[in-house]
């Protein structure tokens, strides 16, 4: 006995819609995957650009902190000068001055 023709033409419609709707679900999965890559990219490109600002932000403050040390040091070295030259001693007992004073700062301190 054959079923009635509108028991097969609305399997018919329903396996139809059923197809049509998985392939509608597929495109839309495809669709939110290109943007979910395309979120991705930007977030990357944000990061690099803020890493690179970053970097550049340290490399300022590195420059200005080697800068002030530099003058610092430079200081330094003119205000030792001219107490070596007020402290009269000969450069053999000013090398060993330096001497001493330079182990006893690497023993507070520690090695490099």
């Amino acid at each position: 006995m054959a079923p009635p023709s509108n028991t097969v033409e609305s399997a018919d419609t329903a396996v139809s819609r059923v197809i049509e709707a998985e392939r509608a679900a597929r495109e839309e999965v495809e669709r939110c995957g290109r943007r979910a890559a395309a979120i991705v990219e930007d977030a990357n490109t944000r990061a690099a650009a803020l890493n690179a600002r970053t970097d550049a932000r340290i490399e300022r403050v590195r420059e200005r902190m080697a800068a002030v040390a530099t003058r610092r040091v430079h200081d330094i070295d003119r205000e030792a000068e001219a107490l070596a030259a007020e402290s009269g001693l000969d450069g053999a007992m000013r090398a060993r001055l330096d001497d001493a004073i330079g182990r006893l700062v690497a023993e507070l301190v520690g090695p490099d």
